[in-house]
């Protein structure tokens, strides 16, 4: 189950997107996972958006929280004290929209038999503007302490927290993630997006040797609108991984793909 959530007025409960994220701001890819560095999560929640003036609204969310850690000890683990709370602000214009968005986090840890809490936040930025006719410009930024499962190429490598420096207790690490992107549109029905994206983790003293420090990741596809919802197209993929240790590793892809959409559905906040 992707989405399953209900909206009257302007308050939302069930699941669909984390309010942290910007589905209107995704690159035009084939690759369905989308670049390095972007918030692509969803998650139950409870969400209010406010509209404070026309083009110009606020939500505040309450949504499921999910510590990740690594098993540290035999008898420790991660666990979560609170839900994670978000609140973002977004501006929509004609040409296109901008969002700030801020999540706040409580990131628990069992050593043995002590319980240690570590906050963490996040901050990000976001926005799609048509240039050039139809042409689309897209960007994402997003930094922060304890909230790698916020970013997709990190998420589940249980890096939210981990052991400090000392290697006493764990301790919640900073991350970053940013992508650019730009859509092209070709005579005939063709359109190109071409992608970069990065995300990194400074990484603690005490962490293991194979742990994730950096990746970057690059892309671009020629994309053909066949008829309404119906398209076909290429896309190359060239990505790199480096360890905390400096071991590292480099992918390329060529991805062929066709798409239906049985349906295109407007942002729910939207009006």
């Amino acid at each position: 189950m992707r989405h399953f959530y209900g909206q009257l007025a302007n308050v939302l409960i069930g699941q669909t997107w984390t309010t942290f994220t910007d589905v209107d701001a995704f690159p035009d890819l084939l690759d369905f996972a989308g670049p390095a560095g972007i918030s692509f999560l969803r998650q139950p929640q409870v969400r209010y958006t406010y509209p404070v003036a026309k083009g110009h609204s606020v939500a505040f969310a309450i949504e499921k929280a999910v510590v990740q850690a690594p098993q540290i000890t035999s008898s420790g683990g991660a666990y979560t004290p609170a839900p994670d709370f978000v609140v973002r602000y977004r501006l929509d214009k004609e040409i296109g929209h901008i969002q700030l968005g801020s999540l706040y986090r409580v990131l628990g840890y069992r050593i043995e038999t002590d319980n240690e809490k570590n906050f963490g936040y996040a901050v990000n930025a976001s926005g799609a503007l048509d240039i050039f006719g139809s042409d689309r410009a897209m960007a994402y930024v997003m930094t922060g302490r304890g909230a790698a499962r916020y970013i997709d190429n990190i998420s589940g490598l249980n890096a939210d927290v981990d052991l400090n420096d000392e290697g006493t207790g764990v301790e919640a690490l900073p991350v970053f993630g940013t992508y650019a992107g730009y859509t092209h549109h070709w005579p005939h029905r063709l359109r190109s997006t071409v992608v970069f994206g990065y995300s990194s983790i400074d990484n603690w003293a005490a962490q293991a040797a194979t742990a994730y420090k950096n990746g970057y990741y690059t892309s671009g596809n020629l994309l053909f609108n066949v008829a309404g919802s119906l398209n076909v197209g290429v896309e190359y993929l060239y990505g790199s991984h480096k360890q905390k240790d400096g071991g590292k590793g480099t992918a390329s892809r060529v991805q062929f793909s066709a798409k239906y959409d049985l349906y295109r559905k407007r942002p729910v906040d939207q009006k």
